[in-house]
């Protein structure tokens, strides 16, 4: 699935560029004041660090707090110290918003969120996540300070809808490192709840449908699949797949005729990736186009619509021929099929090809091959054959 990912290199940038504003007046005649001005005109980063901590710990409430904190989280994140930029941002999102300031709180989430990656820690990944589009939702409610410019507050608010998209953006790149089930689900309804309108959302669903396929995880990869189709991002993989297992379960079976039309009709445009061989593709369009019509085939045998299954499985088994478990199941039900249309209409050569198909079960090793011995018997007695 295909996103569109335009600006986000900027905005990566910016996250990781972009300094803290709105430094704080200075009243050097105060004990208070005189150490914000020796925090700004330190240049050793080692000396600025004891300084900003010495304030910390003497003027917990002052109004600069903000500041201070925002400048630690700047300090250690130009060092790659990824654990104190995260214990610092939790300090300041512990404080009054109104102390920390609200672009602080935006670059602080920003700068957390970058280390939590570094980290590669998944919960404190969609916990700063979440706290990005909140500090950016703040932001963007409050009326701007009366000691900033226009354009000043306007480049804040642009910056603060950045870091929200990349809050979003995060949720796709971990997902798509990931190749556990429940991590990659997650990160998806992590997604879902703080921005349900993301234009990334759908890419991480679909990979939880890929992981949790890959793993044999119905329990995530239903949903992901059901997800897809009802935002109408599904593909002829997710629908298959669902009339698939709706067919196993014998769930939702009104669904199943559907969704293997609506997958044909898909397979039928289907364009070949760069990426995929010629052969390849064919391959899986073949099998895709048999699945959809041996499971439809299957639905209606089991409804005992015999018309409609003999159409479909015979359409299936020019496909199915190399899988042996969907072909001894479609001359399964080719057999009875075709045995019960031609005991209602009295058609010899549909009763022919009822002993047809039913041999060619009853010679193949499956699940059906004792009960297409039986029925062979049956038909040849019935009808003297």
């Amino acid at each position: 699935m295909s996103v569109r990912l335009t600006g986000l290199l900027v905005c990566l940038c910016l996250l990781c560029a972009l300094g803290f504003a709105q430094a704080p007046e200075i009243d050097a005649t105060t004990p208070e004041g005189e150490l914000l001005a020796k925090i700004g005109l330190a240049e050793d980063p080692a000396e600025k660090l004891v300084s900003l901590k010495e304030f910390e710990a003497t003027y917990p409430t002052h109004v600069a707090i903000g500041w201070v904190l925002a400048q630690r989280i700047q300090l250690h994140q130009s060092r790659e110290e990824h654990a104190e930029v995260l214990a610092t941002a939790d300090k300041l999102f512990a404080g009054d918003p109104l102390k920390s300031g609200f672009t602080h709180r935006v670059r602080a989430s920003a700068a957390a969120l970058k280390s939590a990656e570094a980290l590669g820690g998944k919960d404190a990944i969609i916990q700063w996540a979440k706290r990005s589009h909140e500090a950016a939702a703040t932001l963007a409610a409050a009326p701007a300070p009366e000691d900033m410019e226009a354009d000043a507050w306007e480049a804040e608010q642009t910056y603060a809808k950045q870091v929200a998209q990349y809050a979003d953006y995060a949720h796709l790149l971990k997902a798509s490192e990931s190749t556990d089930a429940s991590e990659v689900a997650a990160y998806a309804s992590a997604l879902r709840a703080i921005s349900p309108q993301s234009e990334y959302l759908p890419a991480v669903i679909e990979r939880q449908f890929v992981v949790g396929r890959a793993s044999n995880n119905r329990e995530l990869a239903v949903p992901a699949a059901e997800a897809l189709t009802e935002m109408e991002k599904g593909n002829d993989e997710t629908l298959l797949y669902l009339a698939s297992v709706y067919l196993e379960t014998k769930q939702k079976q009104d669904k199943i005729v559907p969704y293997t039309d609506a997958a044909l009709e898909k397979l039928a445009v289907k364009e070949r990736p760069e990426t995929v061989s010629e052969e390849d593709f064919k391959k899986q369009q073949d099998f895709s186009t048999g699945l959809a019509h041996w499971v439809q085939g299957l639905h209606h045998a089991t409804g005992s619509l015999w018309q409609q299954a003999n159409s479909s499985l015979r359409k299936a088994l020019p496909y199915v021929g190399g899988n042996a478990a969907m072909q001894a199941a479609a001359y399964f039900y080719l057999g009875v099929a075709n045995f019960e249309i031609g005991k209602r209409s009295k058609d010899h050569k549909e009763i022919l090809d009822a002993v047809k198909f039913t041999e060619l079960c009853a010679k193949m090793s499956s699940p059906y091959q004792a009960q297409a011995r039986q029925n062979l018997t049956a038909i040849r007695s019935q009808f003297r054959m």
